[in-house]
């Protein structure tokens, strides 16, 4: 009689496979969530600013929605940016070649209110000039095989 060790049954491998495999999946899905608030939180701090927002949801296939959104001055809690709903969509063809890119943004009832400029004593030196951000809004692609919009 020999004692070899018992096998599991084929079964009982593909089971734990598949259990290992939604663990991984969930705890990627909560790592990329953690990434993504700490990656919005340390810009807004480089900007002298506060992030916080209600819920942040990644969504198929490749969705970033953040609700109930809120920048504010840390100091005296006044509110630079807010929007109720703001939801980026990543093109997944530049996740093949390692990078972000958005292919849509979304944002609902959005409001920006910009810090007044610091007072300048008489005869101090002039604040420095800001650099302006401009912001481009691309129109969005028809859908192939999308027939175009009657024209009036």
């Amino acid at each position: 009689m020999s004692s070899r060790p018992r096998r599991l049954p084929r079964r009982a491998l593909v089971l734990l496979g598949l259990a290992a495999l939604a663990l991984i999946l969930l705890s990627g899905h909560a790592l990329v969530r953690l990434a993504i608030a700490g990656r919005l939180r340390r810009a807004a701090a480089d900007r002298g600013l506060v992030a916080s927002w209600g819920r942040l949801d990644l969504e198929p296939p490749i969705r970033v929605r953040i609700l109930d959104l809120t920048m504010a001055r840390p100091a005296g809690g006044d509110t630079v940016f807010h929007a109720d709903s703001i939801a980026v969509a990543i093109d997944p063809t530049a996740l093949l070649a390692f990078a972000i890119r958005p292919e849509r943004v979304e944002l609902a009832h959005a409001r920006f209110a910009p810090p007044a400029p610091a007072a300048r004593p008489p005869g101090g030196p002039r604040p420095r000039a800001r650099r302006r951000t401009t912001l481009r809004v691309v129109p969005a692609r028809r859908p192939r095989g999308c027939a175009a919009p009657p024209r009036p």
